[in-house]
């Protein structure tokens, strides 16, 4: 299979050719709306432009919301002000992806893929538009920072499908697994506390969410049963959320004891929360939600291409390598 300017495209054993022809603005047709939802499910549009939005993050202050712009050749973050109602953007020349806060509040942590930079790195904000530092030089993803800013949880790929869980010291520079194993592990949250980290494995078979202790990783207890995505933790730790098919859970938590209270439970279902890449959400300092909307049925390919023995059309053609 194959996506990206050149569409789709899946072929059989038998020499069927299934084509999606995409054009170079495929990435930028999604025009998506930003939601803040009460814990009761009530939805209230916020006053962000129309953009292919993903992943937002509230700012340690809870006045600023950061936003990915999923774009074709680079995608882009903005930052929001929830007060004000303006969106600024803060990245020039890099493709930029998973973004996350410093918890000084004054710089922003992401990864970059542009061909010269690759690997996490990091940008002031009022130096919004400058060259950003590098922090990890190798294909990887910011994951999630420590309350004290001593410690980046990072995404390592390590060339393969597969990804890992890394840790940054950035007291002694020290890069080490945190947590590594043949399964996929991802979307790592420590808790507000900085004695615990939620995370996403598929060792079951599907994505659940896990908790371990932090930053040694010995302990791990699983939090959801019916699969689960996306964990964030509330400021006190004793609540995580996560995204469940169409909607949010959560799980109470006692932080001291390292153990889920009971059962996970649905917050709010919506079928805006259908489907959109990465963390489609965060959690507001009034308790509730600030949400993308997920996939519409118009955003979907309208026709696709079936050619039958394709690979006789490359007969006698030109080589193009």
């Amino acid at each position: 299979t194959g996506s990206g300017d050149e569409g789709a495209f899946c072929a059989s054993a038998s020499g069927t050719l299934l084509h999606h022809p995409a054009s170079s603005t495929f990435l930028d047709r999604y025009q998506r709306r930003v939601f803040a939802v009460s814990p009761a499910g009530e939805m209230k549009p916020l006053d962000v432009p129309l953009q292919d939005w993903t992943q937002p993050r509230l700012s340690p202050d809870g006045r600023s919301l950061l936003l990915r712009q999923a774009a074709n050749p680079d995608c882009v973050l903005w930052l929001h002000d929830l007060e004000r109602a303006t969106t600024t953007r803060l990245t020039f020349d890099v493709d930029a992806h998973g973004p996350i806060w410093h918890p000084s509040g004054e710089r922003i942590t992401f990864s970059s893929d542009d061909g010269e930079m690759i690997g996490v790195v990091e940008m002031d904000l009022a130096g919004a538009g400058e060259r950003p530092t590098l922090l990890v030089d190798r294909l990887s993803e910011a994951e999630s920072w420590s309350t004290d800013g001593r410690w980046l949880v990072y995404l390592d790929w390590g060339g393969t499908d597969q990804s890992d869980l890394w840790l940054l010291d950035t007291e002694t520079g020290e890069q080490r697994e945190l947590l590594a194993s043949r399964f996929t592990e991802g979307s790592a949250e420590i808790s507000p506390d900085g004695r615990w980290f939620a995370y996403t494995s598929d060792e079951s078979g599907r994505d659940e969410i896990y908790v371990r202790s932090f930053p040694g990783a010995e302990r791990r207890v699983q939090v959801s049963s019916e699969g689960g995505t996306a964990p964030v933790w509330a400021p006190d730790a004793r609540r995580l959320y996560f995204q469940q098919g169409n909607g949010i859970s959560a799980v109470a938590f006692d932080p001291d004891a390292g153990e889920p209270i009971g059962v996970s439970r649905p917050v709010f279902t919506s079928d805006l929360v259908s489907w959109v890449r990465d963390t489609p959400y965060d959690l507001l300092p009034d308790g509730s939600f600030v949400l993308i909307e997920g996939d519409r049925e118009s955003d979907r390919p309208e026709e696709m291409t079936i050619v039958l023995d394709w690979a006789s059309d490359l007969d006698g053609a030109p080589s193009t390598g």
